[in-house]
């Protein structure tokens, strides 16, 4: 009793950042998911203490871009609530609902940028939205099309992961 809970990324591996031979920020899908890391800790504070500790061994140009990606990060997030995010019926209102997300990370991040860090996942996405389009059965929802479709895209998906990027 009394003793305070430990912070959320306390019990998970810190996120880990690398820069390139000029010193800046490596851009991936793992650069993303390691900044979303920084968002279960909930307060700016603990983020700002967090960033802090795990940018420390990057050079300064790459410091700097941390901080501005964690920034925009945190506008995106808040953007990203306020999009209409109704239950999509169609693949085409689902493709539609991608596109709108895909524009709006863009006007966080910039195309280059957006596609480093969220290309593979769109690319998923767009993939298993096609091979649901191509379930024809009239009596299953979008949802259960959409899990056969991942069902059937999971094992060409193993070749993601590359060392570097």
């Amino acid at each position: 009793m009394g003793r305070p809970e430990p912070p959320p990324l306390s019990t998970m591996s810190p996120p880990r950042f690398s820069a390139d031979a000029r010193g800046h920020l490596v851009l991936n899908a793992q650069t993303q998911q390691n900044v979303e890391q920084f968002f279960v800790l909930g307060s700016p504070q603990a983020i700002q203490t967090q960033l802090r500790d795990v940018s420390s061994n990057l050079p300064d140009s790459a410091q700097s871009e941390l901080k501005t990606l964690v920034a925009r990060y945190q506008d995106y997030i808040t953007a990203q609530g306020e999009l209409a995010s109704s239950a999509p019926g169609t693949v085409q209102v689902a493709l539609q609902q991608l596109d709108q997300l895909h524009a709006l990370r863009v006007s966080y991040f910039g195309e280059e940028s957006t596609k480093a860090l969220f290309g593979d996942d769109e690319a998923t996405a767009r993939a298993v939205m096609f091979l649901a389009d191509g379930d024809k059965d009239p009596n299953s929802t979008l949802e259960q099309k959409m899990e056969r479709a991942l069902v059937k895209f999971s094992p060409s998906s193993n070749k993601r992961s590359s060392p570097g990027g």
